[in-house]
C-alpha cells in the first residue's frame, strides 16, 4: 500500500489513514450513490442568492458559521475558522451549494460551469479530457456517450442525476476551494473509506483526512480530493438521520 501511495507523487495522503480499512487497493464496484451538489463562492452573498432564486433556484437551507475544518487548509487559499453556506435546488438541474469562505478568496476561477441551456449539464474545463475520463467514468460512475464527449450519471434518484462534459482547456490551472465561481463538485458515497482508496488508484491526489460537518443538522462524513487534473471533487457519507 505504501509503494502505491509513494507512486501518486504530488501530495498523497498519510499512509496511516489506512491502516484500520481492510478494503484491498485495487478497482471494484463503486459506491457512488449520485451527484449531490456543485459549490459556488460567494463574493457577494446578496446578489448571488437573488440571481439563483431568479433563475429558478429555491433554498433549501441556510447554515451559518459552521467549523471550517483544519482538513481543508492545504486547499484553500486563505482559511477562516466558520464558514457560511445554503443550498439551492433546482426543478431541473443540478444543486447549488453557494458558500462563504471568508474574506480574502482566492483570485483564481473554479474549472466548473452549469451550461446556461442546461442546468442539469456540467462543465469541467481541463488541459487532457483524455486523462480525466477514466477517473470520472471508472471512479465516479458517468458513463461515456458513444462520440467520447460527455458523461451521464444516472440514478433511481432524480436529484441524484448529472451530466458532464469535458472542456479542452490547455490554459488551465489548479484552483484552490475558495476560488471564485465553481470550483468543487460534490458526490454522495454510501463507503467513503472506500472509494477513496479506489480514487488513488484512478490518479486522485491531495486528499484530506476524512473530517465531520453537520450543515443543516445532518451528520456527514467527509473528504476532498482532487481529479488527475487538479478539479477537486467532494466525497459526502450521510451518518444516520438528521437532528432535530
Amino acid at each position: 500500500m505504501v509503494a502505491v501511495l509513494k507512486s501518486l507523487g504530488r501530495n498523497p495522503p498519510d499512509p496511516r489513514f489506512f491502516q484500520k480499512v481492510s478494503i484491498p487497493l485495487r478497482e471494484g464496484a463503486s459506491v457512488i450513490l449520485g451527484f449531490s451538489h456543485l459549490a459556488l463562492t460567494a463574493c457577494d452573498w446578496t446578489s448571488q442568492s437573488q440571481s439563483l432564486e431568479a433563475a429558478g433556484y429555491t433554498r433549501v437551507f441556510f447554515s451559518r458559521h459552521l467549523p471550517n475544518p483544519p482538513e481543508k487548509i492545504p486547499l484553500l487559499s486563505r482559511h477562516h475558522p466558520t464558514h457560511d453556506l445554503a443550498l439551492y435546488h433546482h426543478p431541473t438541474g443540478l444543486a447549488i451549494e453557494l458558500i462563504d469562505h471568508g474574506p480574502h478568496a482566492s483570485p483564481q476561477t473554479g474549472p466548473y460551469q452549469v451550461d446556461p441551456q442546461e442546468p442539469g449539464c456540467l462543465r469541467l474545463h481541463c488541459a487532457d479530457p483524455a486523462r480525466e475520463i477514466p477517473f470520472w467514468t471508472r471512479g465516479l460512475g458517468f458513463r461515456l456517450n458513444p462520440e467520447g464527449t460527455e458523461g451521464v450519471l444516472q440514478r433511481p434518484v432524480a436529484a441524484w442525476c448529472a451530466r458532464l462534459r469535458w472542456i479542452h482547456d490547455p490554459a488551465i490551472t489548479p484552483a484552490p476551494l475558495d476560488a471564485g465561481g465553481h470550483a468543487c463538485a460534490a458526490f454522495v458515497v454510501a463507503d467513503l473509506k472506500r472509494e477513496l482508496l479506489r480514487m488513488i488508484t484512478l490518479g486522485a491526489w491531495e486528499i484530506t483526512p476524512p473530517f465531520c460537518l453537520s450543515p443543516n443538522g445532518q451528520p456527514l462524513l467527509i473528504a476532498l480530493l482532487r481529479a488527475p487534473g487538479g478539479a477537486i471533487v467532494e466525497l459526502l457519507q450521510p451518518l444516520g438521520k438528521p437532528s432535530p
